[in-house]
This record gives structure tokens, C-alpha cells and sequence, in this order.
């Protein structure tokens, strides 16, 4: 997928990622937390709370183009929430 991927730093590039079959949210964030991925009694940090809404405007972002019988390729927008944006102003009244 041609996507913005996100970085610490730096300038915003577009490059590929992998294209994943990217669970709910909820079930997203009960993995992380229940399945090894944190240690027991860990404090989540900010930081871990940004990827994972990283990922889950991914999840929303592919959707979208699958709705949308779109190819995921090609480059819609420079952020995912352009798209998610796009999509709720123009469902709105």
C-alpha cells in the first residue's frame, strides 16, 4: 500500500506497507496487551497509544478502499485521517 508511514521523526515520505488483515480495535488492543506483547502490570505509555491508533486509522483507511473496490496502491491522500475526513464531511448533512 502507498502510505505515509509512520516515524519518530523526520521528513514525510510515502513508501510502501504491509497490508495486513488489521483485527478491530478492541480486539486490536487486547492482543497487545494480553498476548505477550507487554509485560504484566507495564504502564502504557503515550507513545504505545499512538501506534496503535496508528494502526487503527490503517484498518479504517483500508476499508475504505475495499468499500470502494480501490486499489490500495495507488497514493488518495497524504494521511489516513484526509480520507477518514473526506469520507464522514461527505456523509454528513
Amino acid at each position: 500500500m502507498a502510505y505515509p508511514v509512520s516515524q519518530k521523526s523526520g521528513v514525510i515520505s510515502i513508501g510502501p506497507a504491509v497490508v495486513w488483515n488489521i483485527p478491530r480495535s478492541e480486539k486490536l488492543t487486547k492482543v497487545l496487551t494480553q498476548k505477550g506483547l507487554t509485560k504484566e502490570g507495564e504502564l502504557l505509555t503515550w507513545d504505545w497509544a499512538a501506534k496503535v491508533d496508528h494502526v487503527i486509522q490503517s484498518r479504517i483507511y483500508l476499508r475504505y478502499f475495499a468499500k470502494k473496490m480501490l486499489a490500495p496502491s495507488k497514493f488518495y491522500g497524504l494521511l489516513p485521517m484526509q480520507v477518514i475526513d473526506s469520507v464522514i464531511s461527505t456523509d454528513a448533512p
